[in-house]
């Protein structure tokens, strides 16, 4: 994926932290099978290099490549200084081999950065010195240098509280909403969650949405009107999921969840504008990442709850001929297929995922006894 983005923007790449939308745009829908690994969300290629190139591109490629050029350069000039130097020299050099060898295959970890950031403080004293000593630095230069880290001690106590302690009570927040037992405790935590801190605050916007979204589906009956506490949630998860897409169109998992609390809303408040709402936002979604499984099944579970069987099954088909290898994409054409009340084509997909799939057996038993006027809403929350 990150090779095809590479390709559509070689030279400037798609800019820094970016790599999320090439994933959406470049999706692999073997990626979401078990084959494959089961996993839909990357924010990073678990390669470097391919990551400064695909952010960057290749001027950003050249760049990053420089820094190990000059540093290795200069631990070979200081080292021809003496034998102690020369082993300086080598351990120096084989930790920034090993350093870039590890970033071929994994990611950054913090422990790692702060190895990059020490040996770039190396490189640039040795730069200054032209040696492995810190001898012959005057006062005066250490003197100055000590400005730098008073100010970054006086900002640290700021730092730590608006970039760790706020996010943390916030994420914190968000546990207490899901797991609250009065609707005033949980709206408290819902408004912490939501407005502490501007770190993370669109993904756990996601994951409350997520969660009203759930406990409506789950908690309560067909025909059952909605607590006004819940379409108060529903309204609020709106609002602010709308907020994080003005800031952010691109942001695939935030679109998704605000296209399920318009699907929820439709459904248990027979609202025809948000069905509208929510086939626009999950149409764009497929826009963005057109082979991305949950944008395409979210689409489909609003044609088949507004009752538009043959529109819902198509979408529902392609899904399976884009990922052949995933039975999870079987199982949603299953149930698409139970849904709509079409037995034959039903039995026909059924022995093929069985034959492909011998472990989906039990769950096609289980939709084969499903039955579509009291097993309706459960069916179509599968979707979800």
């Amino acid at each position: 994926m990150a090779w095809e983005g590479i390709q559509e923007r070689p030279l400037l790449g798609w800019g820094l932290e970016n790599y999320q939308f090439v994933s959406y745009k470049f999706f692999n829908p073997c990626l979401g099978s078990e084959q494959c690994g089961g996993e839909l969300w990357f924010d990073h290629a678990h390669n470097k290099l391919l990551d400064v190139w695909v952010e960057t591109g290749l001027f950003g490629l050249m760049a990053y490549i420089s820094i190990f050029i000059v540093a290795i350069f200069s631990f070979w000039r200081a080292g021809t200084t003496s034998p102690r130097a020369r082993r300086a020299f080598i351990i120096l050099t084989a930790g920034l081999v090993a350093y870039f060898v590890q970033n071929l295959t994994a990611l950054e970890t913090s422990t790692l950065l702060l190895f990059w950031v020490l040996l770039l403080a190396a490189v640039g004293a040795i730069s200054e010195t032209g040696s492995f000593s810190s001898e012959g630095n005057s006062m005066d230069s250490l003197r100055t240098s000590r400005i730098v880290p008073t100010v970054a001690s006086l900002l640290f106590p700021f730092a730590i509280f608006f970039l760790v302690i706020q996010p943390v009570q916030a994420n914190l927040a968000v546990r207490q909403a899901i797991f609250a037992t009065e609707p005033e405790q949980r709206a408290r935590a819902y408004d912490t969650a939501t407005s502490l801190s501007p770190v993370g605050i669109d993904m756990r916007r996601v994951w409350l949405a997520d969660d009203t979204v759930k406990t409506i589906w789950q908690r309560i009956p067909v025909g059952t009107e909605l607590p006004a506490g819940l379409v108060q949630e529903l309204n609020n998860a709106a609002d602010l999921l709308e907020d994080s897409l003005r800031r952010s169109p691109g942001n695939l998992r935030a679109r998704i969840a605000l296209g399920f609390v318009y699907k929820t809303k439709g459904h248990f408040l027979e609202d025809a504008e948000s069905y509208e709402k929510a086939t626009k936002i999950f149409e764009e979604g497929i826009r963005l990442s057109p082979s991305h499984p949950i944008v395409r099944r979210g689409l489909a579970s609003v044609y088949l709850d507004q009752g538009r069987k043959e529109d819902g099954s198509t979408l529902m088909r392609t899904l399976v001929e884009l990922s052949p290898e995933s039975p999870a994409a079987y199982n949603y054409y299953l149930a698409t297929l139970r849904l709509i009340g079409n037995q034959d084509e039903f039995e026909r997909v059924a022995s093929q995922a069985i034959k492909s799939f011998p472990s989906l057996s039990s769950d096609i038993e289980q939709l084969r006894r499903a039955d579509n006027q009291a097993d309706g809403q459960a069916l179509l929350y599968l979707f979800h």
